[in-house]
């Protein structure tokens, strides 16, 4: 029975979820932001490279010496087993958007919208009840239930580049989280009282970024550290009894403490970026970086959002990628002789003990003149769980976007 269950809610959530496993995790799943570094598994917080904006390394937007802009979106098909049973699901949502201009020796400023994480997940179940009484006509009842999670922000940040070699800047996040709970118990046909009941949490959040890059010689090195800061969680809650009378449902208030508001505190967890890269030529480089996100430092008095069961791990993750261009130096090149090659691997550890996801992505920087360029990536793995055991996760991630930017050039004032 549980089995056929949970196939039920698979395929009743097919428009909606990303991911059944990523409904426990407080902030959802998250995504590549640049689809530069999607190329190449995630990696490159040693990188300086101008499509990144800040997204990975805000030390990154000191290095940049152009205008520039950058946006993402992120398609999604998971297929979700239980045991040898399957279904699919699918999403797509945008990512990332970002701009940097450079201010000559008082550096670059850089602004950008994010999906930190998301993940939507439902379900629903139809029983018929019959009454012992024979003359009772059989009721039916439906119990749904929906959670929709989004963790967005909006970044303004500074970089200046030091000695010609290193690379600092800083970024101020303005985020927000919503995460809503709605579950209803519905009687058809009949007049028995049904209801309702949802759940709203909203934060408006601060978050503060340091970064900083550095190139020698063949050599990058890079380090992101990123420390969010406590703040208020609203909280509301309405229940609503609902009652069929005559084809129709009448709502009203289940009893009089039915609309509940008060605030609870909670502090996301704060993480860090370690990078490194090499550069082979112009033709080839590889880059490597790992990352923690310290889930030891979230706290929450929420209901539902807590970690009462002490799940929450430390989650580690570590993604490495090369890049390849055929020809980047020829005068009159062929068109895929100047396209940007990629593909790397990743293990991520997720936020429940003994979660885990690894994948393989291959994608391609095509340019677009000599101003801008057109990624691709596809990125395919598997999310499994030492927990629930008999659920595993095939995903596809399909990642594309386009950045590109006006070199920036000091006044020319010699007279000829």
């Amino acid at each position: 029975m549980k089995k056929k269950f949970l196939i039920l809610i698979i395929f009743v959530t097919f428009s909606f979820s990303q991911s059944l496993l990523g409904f426990r995790y407080p902030t959802g799943i998250s995504y590549p932001l640049s689809t530069a570094s999607a190329r190449i598994a995630g990696a490159g917080a040693a990188i300086k490279e101008p499509y990144f904006v800040g997204s990975l390394n805000p030390g990154n937007l000191g290095a940049i010496n152009q205008s520039v802009y950058s946006l993402a979106v992120n398609g999604n098909y998971t297929r979700v087993y239980e045991y040898d049973d399957y279904a699919d699901f699918s999403s797509f949502s945008p990512t990332f958007i970002g701009f940097a201009f450079p201010m000559r020796k008082a550096g670059t400023i850089g602004v950008s919208f994010k999906q930190n994480g998301s993940n939507k997940y439902s379900y629903s179940e139809n029983s018929l009840l019959i009454n012992s009484t024979k003359d009772t006509v059989p009721i039916m009842q439906t119990i749904t239930f929906e959670n929709y999670t989004t963790f967005s922000a909006w970044e303004f940040g500074w970089g200046i580049e030091l000695f010609k070699k290193i690379s600092i800047g800083a970024t101020y996040q303005i985020g927000q989280y919503k995460n809503r709970f709605c579950r209803s118990n519905v009687f058809r046909d009949a007049n028995v009282f049904s209801d309702v009941d949802s759940i709203y949490y909203d934060q408006l959040n601060s978050t503060i970024r340091g970064g900083v890059l550095g190139q020698f010689g063949k050599l990058g090195l890079g380090l992101s550290v990123t420390c969010p800061v406590a703040a208020d969680l609203n909280f509301h809650r309405t229940i609503k009894r609902l009652q069929y009378v005559s084809g129709d449902y009448n709502e009203t208030s289940a009893h009089d403490k039915a609309v509940f508001d008060t605030t609870y505190q909670t502090h996301f967890p704060a993480s860090g970026i370690f990078g490194v890269s090499w550069i082979f030529s112009e033709k080839l480089k590889l880059a490597a970086d790992a990352s923690m996100t310290f889930w030891n430092t979230y706290k929450t008095d929420a209901w539902q959002l807590s970690d009462e069961t002490n799940l929450l791990s430390n989650a580690f993750a570590i993604c490495a990628g090369t890049e390849f261009i055929p020809q980047p130096n020829l005068l009159s090149p062929r068109y895929f002789q100047k396209v940007r090659y990629s593909g790397g691997l990743a293990f991520r550890q997720l936020p429940i003990k003994g979660d885990m996801e690894s994948s393989v992505s291959l994608g391609m920087g095509l340019p677009l003149g000599s101003k801008g360029i057109l990624d691709f990536s596809v990125e395919t793995g598997i999310r499994r769980s030492d927990i629930e055991k008999n659920i595993r996760e095939n995903f596809v991630r399909i990642n594309f976007g386009m950045s590109g930017g006006q070199q920036w050039k000091k006044t020319n004032n010699n007279v000829y």
